[in-house]
C-alpha cells in the first residue's frame, strides 16, 4: 500500500508510470513464485 502512495506522490508522470509498471512486474513475479512453491508442495 505504501508503494502505491509513493507512486502517486511522485512529481513526474513518466517516472510514475515507470514505477507503476515495475511494481506490477514485481507483483507478477511474486505471484508466480508463490504459485510454483505451492505447486511443488502439492506434487510431493
Amino acid at each position: 500500500m505504501a508503494r502505491i502512495v509513493e507512486i502517486m506522490s511522485s512529481p513526474s508522470d513518466v517516472n510514475k508510470e515507470t514505477k507503476a509498471s515495475v511494481h506490477v512486474f514485481e507483483y507478477c513475479l511474486l505471484d508466480s513464485l508463490e504459485f510454483s512453491r505451492s505447486f511443488m508442495r502439492n506434487s510431493k
